[in-house]
């Protein structure tokens, strides 16, 4: 036992004594006047302490040999969690299930048509978007019916009429369909207003197919003859999860790309070198650069390459410097 200090188990039973000692006290006042009162009084103060000396996993008595009293120093904690206690303020984080859901982006129609576009989306997923029509004229305009091409298209409730100089707001569910396509059809609004009986509002979309090649059309310009020139295509890749380029192939003559070895990551690009080496005949060269994947959806991918070959200077000097020397 460290010196000045006493173990837990002591310290116990000196609160527990003093704790004993009042109650009794106590029942000794109350013993004047209800002795049935104080007998059950002294019944329950003797099993209160020794209950709590039994719960408390301490034995009066001395220590054996061998035995250390646990002494309890600042910011420490008995039993199986030793050491200091470490304060930090606790984070509180919002539930996932708590977060505010996104609004659907707003298309402002004026005219008689508009569209809206939400790029690459998962088979089978939903989407919304909303489309607030105006009314400039000075007369309610009243919203007949309302027709769609597709039935993965749909309104669910709209206004009837729309007030003179006032807006309406259209909300338009689009669940993308299983296959992959590129995706374009419309929700039709009937109108009495004769200058503007259709509204036409146009969804795009391209399901299922998350990689795209940028820039569609490679065109290099003029090129020396004779020479070989780099130029750069990106492959984007708009997925949670990564893809390859395998091979190319080229139609266009002394046109190939270098194909790297590492995957294009998820929602990330991949840089692909294109070679060109031009021929001595001058002229026009077009043709296609097809780039393989391992996407199922997405077996090829297609680049359109033009670029003119136009004389070297450098070889025609040397040529007609050759052909001064020889005569």
């Amino acid at each position: 036992m460290r010196k000045g200090k006493g173990s837990f188990c002591v310290t116990f039973f000196s609160y527990a004594g003093k704790l004993r000692q009042d109650i009794l006290r106590c029942i000794s006042a109350a013993h004047r006047y209800e002795p049935h009162t104080a007998a059950a009084a002294i019944v329950a103060s003797v099993m209160f302490v020794l209950s709590t000396i039994a719960m408390s996993g301490c034995t009066p008595g001395k220590l054996s040999h061998g035995e250390k009293a646990v002494v309890l120093q600042k910011d420490e904690v008995a039993g199986p969690l030793q050491g200091q206690v470490q304060r930090q303020p606790v984070k509180l984080q919002k539930p996932s299930h708590c977060s505010t859901p996104k609004a659907p982006p707003l298309v402002h129609v004026t005219d008689a048509e508009a569209e809206h576009d939400f790029g690459y989306v998962e088979s089978s997923s939903k989407h919304r978007v909303a489309f607030v029509v105006s009314n400039r004229g000075d007369k309610p305009l009243k919203i007949l019916k309302t027709r769609s091409e597709c039935r993965c298209l749909s309104i669910a409730e709209y206004p009837g009429t729309i007030r003179p100089k006032g807006a309406g707001k259209f909300d338009v569910t689009f669940v993308a369909p299983k296959e992959s396509r590129a995706y374009a059809m419309r929700v039709v609004l009937l109108t009495d207003d004769p200058k503007r009986k259709m509204i036409s509002l146009k969804i795009k979309a391209n399901v299922g197919r998350p990689l795209e090649v940028v820039p569609k059309t490679l065109d290099l310009g003029k090129l020396p003859a004779g020479k070989q020139h780099t130029a750069e295509v990106k492959l984007i890749n708009r997925s949670e999860k990564p893809f390859r380029s395998l091979y190319s192939t080229c139609s266009a003559p002394g046109c190939v790309a270098q194909i790297p070895r590492k995957p294009i990551p998820p929602r990330g690009e991949l840089s692909i070198p294109v070679i060109v080496r031009t021929g001595q005949k001058p002229g026009k060269r077009k043709g296609t650069l097809y780039i393989h994947t391992n996407n199922a959806n997405q077996p090829r991918l297609s680049v359109r390459v033009e670029y003119e070959v136009v004389p070297n200077r450098a070889s025609t000097k040397r040529e007609s410097a050759n052909k001064e020397g020889g005569s």
